[in-house]
C-alpha cells in the first residue's frame, strides 16, 4: 500500500462520454457513370527517360567482372595473362593507355549524343 492517501476521481469523471463523439450518420458516397462529369482533359505525364549512361556503364563493368573471373577462374589463364603482362615493352604500355583512354573518350562521346537527342526530342 501506499503512502499516498490522496482520494482519486471517479473513471467517469475523467472519461468523457464515448458515445457523444461519435457521429450520427456516416457520410454517403456517390459514383456517376456520366462521361460528362469526367474532367476535361486528363494530365498528361511523360514517359520516364531511359538512363543509357546508366546501362552503358553497367555492360562495361560487368564485362570487366566476366573477364577479371574468367581470368582468375583457371591457373593456367592466370599464368598466360602474367606472361603477356610481363612481356610487354615501354611502348606498348603506351600503346595501350592511348588505346584505354581513346576508348573512354568514344564511349563518352557516344553518351553525349545519346543525351542529347533524348533532350532535343523531350522538347519536340
Amino acid at each position: 500500500m501506499s503512502d499516498n492517501d490522496d482520494k482519486t476521481e471517479p473513471f467517469e469523471s475523467v472519461v468523457p462520454d464515448a458515445a457523444a463523439a461519435v457521429p450520427e450518420e456516416p457520410a454517403a458516397i456517390t459514383i456517376t457513370t456520366d462521361p460528362s462529369a469526367a474532367p476535361a482533359a486528363l494530365p498528361r505525364f511523360e514517359r520516364p527517360r531511359i538512363r543509357w549512361a546508366a546501362i552503358v556503364w553497367g555492360l562495361i563493368i560487368a564485362g570487366i567482372a566476366a573477364t577479371t573471373l574468367a581470368i582468375v577462374g583457371s591457373p593456367e589463364r592466370r599464368l598466360a595473362v602474367a606472361d603477356w603482362a610481363s612481356a610487354l615493352t615501354p611502348g606498348a604500355f603506351w600503346i595501350l593507355g592511348v588505346l584505354v583512354v581513346g576508348v573512354f573518350v568514344l564511349l563518352l562521346a557516344l553518351l553525349t549524343l545519346i543525351r542529347h537527342a533524348q533532350r532535343r526530342r523531350r522538347e519536340t
